[in-house]
């Protein structure tokens, strides 16, 4: 779960064992996990909340455990073209095609893949 206040710039990740999500701010990549079970699995919920601010520029990009599980990374500055600055460049269609396009060379048979992402963007 992603969770920002558009008034005061402050966000947070909801993690409940869940697929990794990431925060890329400028020519840096931020991995957000969850070392608690995934929802579902025991009856209690244990879930993670990792606050930070948002910056103009920031991208979000959450998925499914269809596109990656958290013991292999995808998006690494081996096989991707957005690291680098790439992210702040990329439409988000071209972020979240590269990331399913990624997960389709990494696994030949896979869960559902879903892919979100987000800008943060300033006032227009």
């Amino acid at each position: 779960l992603f969770c920002l206040d558009l008034y005061n710039g402050s966000a947070c990740f909801i993690k409940g064992g869940s697929a990794p999500s990431y925060l890329a701010r400028r020519t840096n990549l931020f991995k957000i996990t969850s070392a608690s079970a995934p929802v579902g699995i025991i009856k209690e919920v244990r879930a993670e909340r990792i606050s930070f601010s948002v910056e103009e520029g920031d991208c979000i990009i959450m998925f499914s455990d269809g596109v990656e599980d958290t013991d292999s990374p995808l998006i690494t500055e081996e096989n991707s073209s957005l690291q680098g600055g790439g992210f702040s460049t990329a439409s988000c269609e071209q972020i979240a095609g590269e990331v399913l396009s990624l997960a389709q060379k990494k696994r030949a048979n896979r869960d559902d893949a879903t892919v979100c992402v987000l800008k943060i963007r300033g006032h227009e």
